[in-house]
């Protein structure tokens, strides 16, 4: 299976903000990374049989990136 489009973007995003490096001095300006996951508990039982289940019903990642005052990019990709 070919990786989708938003795959391959997620990947050169988080590649690019990987590979800057501070000129002369400069400061490093960190890249953030946070997500928010939401899930799911499930206990049953049928016909004798007990299951449990963990489910993730919706996720997000964040990648946040501030290159100066002024510019920043901020990408969020839902992971469901």
């Amino acid at each position: 299976m070919a990786p989708s489009r938003t795959y391959r973007l997620t990947l050169l995003l988080i590649l690019l903000t990987g590979l800057s490096s501070p000129v002369n001095g400069q400061e490093s300006l960190p890249v953030e990374i946070s997500g928010q996951m939401f899930l799911a508990y499930q206990s049953r039982q049928q016909n004798g049989l007990r299951s449990n289940d963990f489910s993730l019903k919706r996720g997000y990642l964040t990648i946040e990136r501030q290159f100066n005052p002024v510019l920043g990019v901020r990408f969020t990709q839902d992971i469901t």
